[in-house]
């Protein structure tokens, strides 16, 4: 897996109790997923939000990045989703810093596999984190996307 190139960012993982941070992963996500890519606004928030971790990248005191990880009920799997970036924040290794977080939170440590739907354009942002392909192209709130997957046995 590769590093961060940016060390200035921070990853907290959000309190389910924390209004005020489940409100900045929530803008983040309207701001890209709505605002910029033009998704339905309907989409955000969604049913899974209650259920899952969720994850605020921070540079400095600006959070510049959101992500959120469901995890399935005997703790063998989890769905990342809704991996955001601000524009300005981009290739900076913020959603490196994300992903990253994600799978080495220690509360997700007997998960032992990792699944996302990708976008097109991410696959081989994904595929840069040991992520891989593992299924056909599908539409997914009007955009294609595929199945990827990543395994802690693959890895270790």
């Amino acid at each position: 897996m590769q590093s961060a190139r940016d060390t200035n960012v921070s990853i907290v993982r959000v309190s389910r109790a924390s209004a005020t941070e489940r409100t900045i992963c929530l803008r983040i996500r309207y701001d890209v997923f709505v605002t910029e890519q033009g998704y339905s606004a309907a989409l955000e928030p969604d049913a899974w939000d209650d259920a899952a971790l969720h994850y605020i990248a921070h540079r400095g005191d600006v959070a510049v990045g959101a992500a959120r990880a469901i995890v399935d009920r005997q703790n063998a799997s989890a769905k990342i989703g809704r991996v955001a970036v601000i524009k300005s924040a981009r290739g900076t290794g913020v959603g490196l810093a994300l992903m990253q977080a994600i799978i080495a939170d220690e509360d997700l440590r007997n998960v032992h596999a990792f699944s996302l739907s990708a976008q097109m354009h991410a696959i081989s942002f994904y595929e840069q984190l040991g992520f891989a392909v593992t299924g056909d192209v599908f539409e997914a709130a009007g955009a294609p996307h595929v199945l990827m997957r990543w395994s802690r046995n693959a890895i270790d």
